[in-house]
């Protein structure tokens, strides 16, 4: 998960990632991807975070839970559930769940919890580095082409954006 959060890339495409997609351009290390939604390609700057974390493996990525693609996503899922119920992220908020026999999303009020999925790793990654980074920097790794669709992504409202700007206007 943490190396979700600093590269902010889809789990399907962060569970594809080996050793050989780390290249070293210009005396920077990158990881090389082909994005499994768009079959685009593109070069992520690996974060220092997550140099620690493969040096802590040896330079390897952590290991997979199961062979199986689909295994390890629903496996991820089921533990990042896990992770935020005993952080205490129990506030009851609005949203859809997956009803398995139905296969349909199905609106109600939940324990926080019980919505968080993967997709919290390409969120956090956007909102965290937003205004440290520059927008058109993190519309690129996330993939956005437009400013509008990457700020309704995050929910940045439009006073948060002026807030933003101001810190920039600040003699």
């Amino acid at each position: 998960m943490v190396i979700g959060c600093y590269l902010g890339q889809r789990l399907g495409d962060l569970l594809e990632i080996t050793t050989e997609n780390l290249k070293t351009k210009n005396g920077h290390r990158l990881l090389e991807i082909t994005k499994i939604k768009t079959n685009k390609k593109i070069s992520i700057l690996i974060h220092p975070k997550v140099e620690t974390i493969l040096k802590k493996y040896n330079g390897e990525f952590p290991p997979r839970f199961r062979e199986s693609k689909f295994s390890n996503q629903h496996i991820f899922n089921v533990l990042i559930k896990e992770v935020a119920r005993q952080s205490g992220i129990t506030d009851v908020v609005y949203g859809g769940k997956l009803k398995r026999e139905t296969k349909r999303k199905v609106w109600d009020n939940y324990p926080k919890w019980q919505l968080v999925s993967s997709h919290i790793m390409r969120r956090s990654f956007a909102s965290n580095f937003y205004g440290d980074i520059p927008t058109v920097l993190l519309m690129s790794a996330i993939g956005h082409s437009t400013e509008k669709m990457f700020l309704e992504y995050i929910n940045k409202s439009n006073i948060e954006y002026i807030e933003q700007l101001a810190i920039y206007w600040k003699p």
